[in-house]
């Protein structure tokens, strides 16, 4: 069973570490775009409530920090990653992105974020900013990076290190807090592509790692490798595996997937695995699409969007609290 947060023209929810607040894109008329949210016991409201173009809400552990991508306009339609605390009138920009998305990740305290740079030239690379210390770069130089991951004590930042042609694969790597780096998972296989957001997550401390692999037309894997005790283990695997999330304790993995339905059709399945329990199957949709999921970091409670297949319905923000 789940409840229903909103309904409407809204995207991209994502639940604080403790659970108890939710954040999300929310489009409350037509050109407007702004950032919703729900703290416990309080009902739905705007969050941003301006003429900015705001996207990809993302919450510290306790939703005192928001951080979001906000459209700097005056810079040709480039995106920059902002945060705003509960005691600042107004949010400050900490990175200043480029003319793609920028897949921020904060830190447990909201005092760490990285971000994925993309310039209009092509380059692409990790950006790190620190409360007191500000922005720099954090990817090699010369090295086409993105997409990365901060674990919650802010001490080590996963990222993909992107080829520079498709024939070469990708890779998952890490840095630590005393600046050294070392790549800890795998190859991608490059006929199948890169990996892609929301396909790759670290728990609080960064010591286990969960992803989505495929290897060309092979089914796509789920995998999770606690990185401490070198143990490694599929998971799932399904025709395709499209994301996943890792609970901050590192518990609990929820990953969706397209698997046939009656007649053929596509369904899509939204799973629950926490450790020492079975697989939990939470949804499964033959209309409409499971995406866009975030879990607490006691992975005991669940949030994610019902995207309507039709254009301009309304979606569905839902929300799932399983027992401890």
């Amino acid at each position: 069973m789940f409840s229903v947060i909103k309904k409407g023209q809204v995207f991209q929810p994502t639940v604080s570490g403790n659970g108890k607040v939710i954040a999300w894109r929310d489009l409350p008329e037509p050109g407007v775009a702004e950032i919703g949210i729900q703290r416990e016991g309080e009902e739905p409201t705007l969050f941003t409530n301006d003429d900015v173009a705001d996207q990809l809400p993302i919450l510290n552990h306790d939703g005192s920090v928001v951080v979001w991508e906000r459209y700097a306009g005056e810079r040709n339609g480039w995106w920059d990653t902002v945060r705003q605390t509960a005691d600042q009138a107004e949010p400050e920009t900490v990175i200043k992105g480029g003319w793609m998305d920028t897949d921020a990740d904060v830190s447990d305290d909201g005092k760490t974020i990285v971000a994925d740079q993309w310039m209009r030239d092509g380059s692409r690379s990790v950006q790190i900013w620190k409360e007191g210390e500000g922005q720099k770069k954090l990817s090699p130089e010369g090295v086409p990076a993105g997409l990365p991951e901060v674990s919650g004590d802010g001490n080590r930042v996963f990222y993909l290190r992107l080829p520079p042609t498709p024939r070469i694969p990708n890779e998952i790597w890490m840095r630590e807090a005393d600046g050294s780096e070392k790549p800890v998972v795998y190859e991608t296989d490059p006929e199948a592509g890169a990996i892609q957001k929301k396909n790759f997550d670290a728990n609080q401390d960064g010591s286990i790692l969960a992803w989505i692999q495929k290897e060309g037309v092979a089914p796509a894997e789920v995998w999770k490798w606690d990185l401490e005790n070198g143990v490694k283990q599929k998971i799932d695997e399904a025709p395709i595996a499209a994301q996943l999330d890792l609970s901050g304790d590192g518990s609990t993995l929820v990953w969706t997937t397209q698997e046939p339905g009656e007649n053929g059709q596509p369904v899509s399945v939204l799973h629950r695995k926490k450790d020492g329990e079975d697989e939990q199957i939470v949804s499964v949709e033959p209309t409409g699409h499971n995406t866009d999921i975030s879990v607490s970091d006691d992975g005991n409670t669940l949030v994610w969007l019902w995207k309507n297949p039709k254009y301009l319905h309304p979606n569905e923000i839902r929300k799932t609290v399983f027992e401890s």
